[in-house]
């Protein structure tokens, strides 16, 4: 568990830890230079639960190295982390657990709810499925991975502040068997000071995004011996770029050769991957005004009808596209 500043919700995490049904577990507390009460509240409960270890940084050295420093410190041949925001429910680590086990599987992650800061539940997460990994981070907060795993990937990259989870799935799927749970383990917490608030309304924090999410994908494309244009593409994806779109028309072929011998290389489901990429083109459009006319129409309709016209798209959907692209039109 990677902590800065977290006394307001730190006792709530601890305390669902604590108290799981399945108790054999070591709890390693990194606190990362805290100012609050963290300490405080971290060596008390140490003092009354021997199987929790904390480590102070002496200086503040952000999520991926605390979390690699507590990697270093497990002894478990099974490992996953939490933050000092979030709850585990009662039954988390046993699920987990026993569907690792029971599947074979190497990674295995659940859907989970998130909450507010006072603990209600706002909404469900549906995670997964791996196909989608590509246009987005679909793990979730709620996962359980090998020992084995993790040292073959190497550490969490460092270089990779705020992405540091999504690089090592990216990295964890190209090798390694990866299942699902499908039901919530596990409670999210969106508050003011969270750290995912935090990045939406810092813009240095957006600025550091969307710097590692460049050099994320192009170290990923590296990994697969992509073209490098491979890696703008999928983060033009990610940001909802307009050119992402363009990108797809003008090289279809090449996308679609290299995510079919990624599919095949990680034993995924090209057509279901292939599915979720134009789900996101779809996205993209509705989301941007200057895709929105009736020259984009018929580029679609004529390049790629598949982005209209399959029936695993919702129709209202589909119609909502269509309505934006001729509306202008209907004046």
């Amino acid at each position: 568990m990677p902590i800065y500043n977290g006394e307001s919700y730190l006792q709530e995490a601890l305390d669902s830890v604590i108290m799981q049904s399945h108790q054999n577990f070591e709890l390693i507390c990194v606190n990362d230079f805290s100012s609050d009460k963290t300490q405080e509240i971290l060596e008390a409960n140490s003092k009354e639960d021997n199987r929790i270890k904390v480590i102070n940084n002496t200086r503040n050295l952000q999520l991926p190295a605390s979390l690699n420093l507590g990697h270093k410190m497990a002894t478990g041949n099974y490992i996953t982390w939490t933050s000092h925001d979030n709850v585990l429910k009662s039954n988390c680590l046993e699920v987990l657990l026993t569907e690792i086990n029971k599947e074979g599987l190497d990674i295995v992650f659940s859907d989970y709810n998130i909450i507010n800061q006072d603990g209600y539940d706002v909404r469900y997460m549906k995670t997964g499925p791996v196909e989608n990994l590509l246009f987005g981070n679909v793990i979730g907060c709620s996962f359980l991975y090998t020992r084995k795993c993790y040292s073959y990937l190497e550490p969490y990259n460092e270089s990779f502040f705020l992405l540091e989870d999504y690089d090592f799935w990216l990295r964890a799927s190209a090798r390694f068997r990866m299942g699902h749970v499908n039901h919530s383990l596990y409670k999210y917490r969106i508050h003011k000071r969270s750290l995912s608030s935090a990045i939406q309304n810092n813009k240095d924090y957006l600025s550091e995004y969307d710097k590692n999410l460049s050099q994320m994908f192009s170290s990923l494309t590296r990994l697969h011996n992509w073209p490098n244009n491979i890696g703008v593409f999928l983060v033009y994806l990610t940001i909802a770029d307009s050119k992402s779109v363009f990108f797809y028309w003008e090289n279809k072929k090449s996308v679609l050769k290299n995510f079919s011998t990624y599919c095949r290389r990680s034993n995924q489901d090209f057509k279901l991957t292939q599915y979720f990429l134009i789900k996101r083109i779809r996205e993209v459009i509705l989301s941007k005004k200057e895709l929105q006319n009736v020259r984009i129409l018929f580029r679609i309709i004529f390049q790629t009808p598949e982005i209209l016209f399959d029936t695993n798209f919702s129709n209202r959907t589909t119609l909502n596209i269509l309505y934006k692209c001729l509306k202008g039109n209907l004046k």
